[in-house]
């Protein structure tokens, strides 16, 4: 059965020789390999191979149950994307975003950044989850880099193509938040939630207010400060917080 990919049929005989070692033996094998599988089933959609082969590799660090830790979230959204679906057919939308998400997903992976979700046209990524990364922030802004030029690309293609031209905002905030398999038994995934990720959300709706292609938090600025050149943009109010939170964005010479 273990060969035919069943792992959960129990290994067990009830004898006082050494045929119950080796039974319980394969037993703890039979739950590792469940183990491994339930962890590659869980993150083979988020990550890239590299890093889904480290998670297989360090799984005792792995918490599928829910943990605070801290992260970098980013957050990236097409600008305008309402109308854009209103003035084409359901079929070029889907086809448009279908390449749109190609090309981002792997520059996603390509900065070892994990998916989080798709919503909608917007793209949730995580920094420093599953695994713990201590240069989350130096990562995340990277990527968010990387993927304005990835569209800059898709520009020039698209114009070629007489295809509509799209333009994204990406918002950026570090904290912590609750990150672990969230929902039922029938549907469940491996996501973020908390004050973090609501932080990073709204961050990047301000970047339509400030026609910044990227907007970060202090929060994830200070930790590189000296990593890039920074536009203070000031104080911003966020819908839901009492506190305004202070954005950066970069200097024009890191998209060129």
């Amino acid at each position: 059965k273990i060969k035919k990919g069943d792992l959960h049929t129990p290994i067990f005989l009830s004898t006082n020789d050494e045929f119950h070692q080796l039974a319980h033996s394969m037993d703890e094998m039979r739950k590792g390999l469940l183990e491994r599988d339930h962890i590659k089933k869980t993150f083979s959609r988020y990550v890239s191979k590299p890093v889904l082969d480290k998670i297989l590799e360090e799984k005792a660090e792995i918490s599928l149950q829910g943990e605070s830790r801290k992260i970098t979230v980013l957050f990236a959204d097409i600008r305008g994307f309402t109308k854009l679906a209103e003035d084409l057919c359901p079929e070029k939308v889907v086809c448009l975003l279908n390449e749109y998400f190609g090309y981002m997903l792997d520059t996603i992976f390509a900065h070892k950044g994990t998916l989080d979700k798709f919503i909608g046209d917007g793209i949730m990524v995580e920094f420093g989850s599953p695994l713990h990364d201590p240069d989350q922030e130096k990562r995340a802004v990277n990527c968010a880099i990387a993927m304005q030029k990835t569209i800059a690309f898709l520009l020039k293609k698209w114009a070629e193509e007489k295809k509509p031209l799209l333009q994204i905002g990406i918002g950026i905030h570090t904290g912590h938040a609750i990150v672990g398999n969230i929902g039922t038994e029938e549907r469940m995934e491996y996501t973020a939630i908390g004050d973090a990720v609501n932080v990073a959300a709204r961050i990047e709706k301000k970047t339509k207010d400030f026609k910044a292609p990227i907007l970060v938090s202090e929060d994830t600025k200070s930790a590189i400060e000296n990593d890039f050149s920074w536009k203070d943009l000031g104080y911003v109010e966020l819908r839901g917080r009492k506190q305004p939170i202070k954005v950066f964005t970069l200097e024009q010479r890191h998209f060129l």
